[in-house]
């Protein structure tokens, strides 16, 4: 950490510069097919103990002033007992720090997110992918709609802020498909983000690509906002439509901008998600 100039970091939802992110665990023993950690992390999950990574916590607190951070696990809770643990360490510190997480909505306790708030939690993101029954299946999510309603409904009443992340466009996409996933995002009624599906390496999704005949001459087009993936019996423009929709009905809806908005606890936070916004119009 002394190589970097800590008081220059900050992410979106950061409250304060001097923002350090750290990983807890690695490794993810689920089956997502458009996910590519398994390639990065494997499929065992390993986890440090949780007096070692307060431990980093203590010493990125106390040597360089950070106050915010981000644990990029990439799912923080699936070992509530784990988590309890480390949740405890985080009270022992006594510090009035704030952090966030990604979690897994099936392992989603009220219990133990009533001790991550004691602890200092402040922001969850919760991936959803699609609010279609068949494309969860599909795509190996291991979750059903009734599990997000209720994960969603316990984080919602413990007043934890929430972003769901969704896919448009994987494998076996239909018109109805997408249209479920805007409807499911309107009942649930939580921060959305929308990303576009691409095939990345190492994922069952890119070997199911490429026995379709897809391929990629420019890899700086494979990220979350180009169509470069077009599921069968769909086209590029409707792909392309399906995400207008998305700015439309939900990133410039007076709800969802309150939503933002509410959220916004410093100069920082606003001057973030302004920019945010404008590069998102602008596109």
């Amino acid at each position: 950490w002394e190589s970097l100039p800590m008081q220059e970091y900050f992410a979106l939802v950061t409250t304060h510069k001097n923002y350090a992110k750290l990983m807890a665990s690695r490794g993810c023993p689920f089956a997502c097919t458009f996910c590519g950690v398994h390639e990065t992390m494997g499929k065992k999950l390993r986890k440090r103990s949780p007096e070692h990574f307060v431990g980093e916590v203590k010493l990125l607190y106390e040597k360089y002033g950070v106050r915010d951070f981000g644990f990029g696990d990439s799912t923080f809770n699936i070992d509530n007992k784990w988590v309890v643990r480390v949740c405890e360490e985080l009270l022992k510190l006594d510090y009035p720090i704030k952090w966030r997480c990604n979690v897994y909505a099936r392992l989603v306790d009220r219990e133990v997110f009533v001790l991550m708030k004691k602890a200092g939690l402040q922001h969850v993101t919760m991936g959803i992918e699609s609010g279609d029954e068949r494309m969860l299946k599909s795509i190996k999510k291991g979750e059903t709609l009734d599990h997000y309603r209720n994960a969603v409904a316990i984080l919602n009443d413990l007043r934890i802020p929430l972003l769901t992340s969704w896919i448009i466009g994987l494998p076996g996409e239909t018109k109805e498909s997408i249209n479920n996933s805007f409807q499911f995002a309107k009942e649930i009624n939580a921060q959305v983000g929308f990303n576009i599906a691409n095939p990345y390496p190492g994922t069952d999704f890119y070997s199911d690509a490429l026995r379709d005949g897809w391929s990629v001459k420019d890899w700086s087009k494979l990220n979350v906002a180009e169509v470069t993936y077009v599921p069968s019996g769909m086209t590029k423009v409707e792909i392309q439509e399906a995400y207008r929709r998305v700015i439309k009905e939900f990133y410039l809806h007076p709800r969802h901008i309150m939503r933002y908005v509410r959220h916004l606890r410093t100069f920082l936070s606003f001057r973030l998600h302004l920019r945010a916004a404008i590069r998102l119009v602008i596109k």
